[in-house]
């Protein structure tokens, strides 16, 4: 008989996990998003956002224009989508990986990762894709009670009178639908459902970094990678084998989660991360006047962006996408794993035959 965690368990560590990481780091996700969509040079003479030279510059200018609560833009609905993505997403894909597991000796290993890590990302882009989208949104408006709201915003940008902003994730919702209709909830899930390889790529690296550190730490030398995180057997179907692991399997210590979080981010991120840029720009409220930016297909914003900045422009706020996304993934994983753990401990896990 095998052990493994009660699926409710990876539902709460899953979403607890994701609530604490975003709760943290929200400010460095909103200066990626603003700086996803500017331009190095538009037509027309205003803007509805500040140009940034890079993440300082960013800091500065929200502090000045919107004071501290700038920074914190869309933080409802990105607490709710990450909250709830990251519990549905933990829950659908350990739900995946044991089904493919015990049904087919095909799915292992490589395959067994990446087949469970799809389907899950898909299934949670879908359902909360629309979250997202109001989130965007509310961080791509400036705040009209900032520091400046009184005296007048910089020269270029958009007066405060004429941004009809949205006054909460609610009002946002309702003037999406009425003004651009039920579909544009889901503008920019093209470029969302290619970002489901974004996961896919991170929890590959992440279970083979796993079991890999196991395997250094719990059997001997030529026995390395034999045997996954919990005591199976890699390539065995479900998980059963002959021969047996050669003593109970260890806890990797929070340093070798943090390796494996961490390295699995990063490799995901460089890969994946323009997807992230295209849909920002699809999902961006059109501007006021001569510089009405609103792009219909995913192909209409690369073609754009290749024309205005070439391929860095597809690598826009990677910096502070990665100084959040990193630590917001290693926080993330740090608390499921031992959330899990502890849930696991109190309820009691559930028994598998092997």
């Amino acid at each position: 008989m095998a052990d493994a965690p009660r699926p409710s368990v990876h539902l709460v560590a899953g979403g607890c996990a994701g609530f604490l990481a975003t709760a943290l780091l929200h400010p460095l996700d909103l200066i990626k998003t603003r700086l996803h969509v500017q331009e190095q040079w538009v037509r027309g003479a205003v803007r509805r956002l500040p140009f940034y030279t890079g993440l300082w510059d960013a800091c500065r200018s929200i502090m000045k224009v919107e004071g501290v609560a700038g920074f914190y833009g869309g933080l409802a609905p990105n607490m709710v989508g990450n909250t709830a993505s990251w519990a549905v997403y933990m829950y659908a894909y350990n739900r995946c990986k044991t089904s493919l597991a015990e049904s087919s000796a095909k799915f292992k290993g490589t395959s067994l990762y990446l087949t469970a890590a799809t389907i899950a990302g898909a299934i949670t882009t879908m359902l909360l894709h629309p979250v997202f989208m109001i989130k965007t949104r509310m961080q791509l408006q400036l705040r009209t009670d900032g520091p400046t709201s009184a005296s007048g915003l910089p020269k270029g940008l958009v007066p405060m009178a004429q941004r009809d902003n949205y006054l909460s994730s609610i009002h946002a919702l309702q003037r999406m639908i009425q003004e651009e209709g039920m579909l544009s909830i889901y503008r920019g899930i093209g470029p969302s459902m290619l970002l489901v390889s974004h996961g896919s790529i991170q929890f590959l690296a992440y279970e083979h970094a796993k079991n890999h550190l196991v395997s250094l730490k719990a059997y001997p030398t030529e026995l390395a990678g034999t045997y996954d995180q919990y005591g199976h057997k890699i390539g065995s179907s479900g998980g059963s084998s002959s021969s047996a692991a050669p003593k109970p399997p260890p806890q990797l210590s929070a340093y070798e989660l943090l390796l494996a979080s961490t390295g699995s981010k990063v490799c995901a991120t460089l890969v994946t991360y323009p997807y992230q840029v295209v849909r920002s720009c699809m999902q961006q409220r059109a501007v006021v006047g001569e510089n009405a930016l609103l792009y219909q297909t995913g192909s209409e914003v690369v073609g754009h962006i290749w024309r205005a900045d070439g391929l860095a422009g597809f690598y826009r706020g990677i910096w502070p996408h990665i100084l959040r996304s990193t630590p917001q993934a290693t926080i993330t994983l740090l608390v499921y794993e031992y959330l899990q753990r502890g849930l696991t401990a109190a309820l009691g896990p559930v028994r598998r035959s092997m």
